[in-house]
């Protein structure tokens, strides 16, 4: 199932246009190329560094847990599609695993009954 994707570009480009502050200039201040910014923008990175989002925050003059909220409150649809199907997530998993441990039980006892055959092997005369 698709829920969306977790956006955080949307939110730096909206606070960098907010605080007026240039690609390049955000760039310096966190020791990056301005061409980095902006694929962080469009969210080509999803994996973020902590010291870049540190600097990122700092840019604009906010604390990480500052930034982190407005990340959270733009997601907030996102995040709530992904704790209503949690639940459904672990159903699957556990029948999945369910169906290999019958499928691997099954396995073993029909190898069991190949080489544990209750009537006993014809030889076969030779002359």
């Amino acid at each position: 199932m698709y829920y969306g994707k977790h956006e955080i570009g949307k939110v730096i480009r909206r606070l960098r246009i907010e605080k007026q502050l240039s690609l390049e200039k955000l760039a310096e201040n966190c020791g990056v190329d301005s061409k980095f910014i902006t694929e962080v923008e469009e969210d080509l990175h999803p994996d973020l560094d902590m010291k870049i989002f540190f600097h990122i925050a700092f840019s604009f003059n906010m604390r990480p847990s500052e930034l982190l909220n407005e990340i959270e409150q733009e997601n907030k649809d996102y995040y709530r599609r992904l704790m209503e199907n949690e639940r459904d997530y672990s159903k699957i998993f556990k029948y999945r695993r369910r169906r290999k441990e019958l499928a691997f039980q099954k396995e073993i006892t029909h190898n069991f009954k190949n080489k544990h055959s209750k009537q006993p092997h014809k030889m076969k005369k030779h002359f």
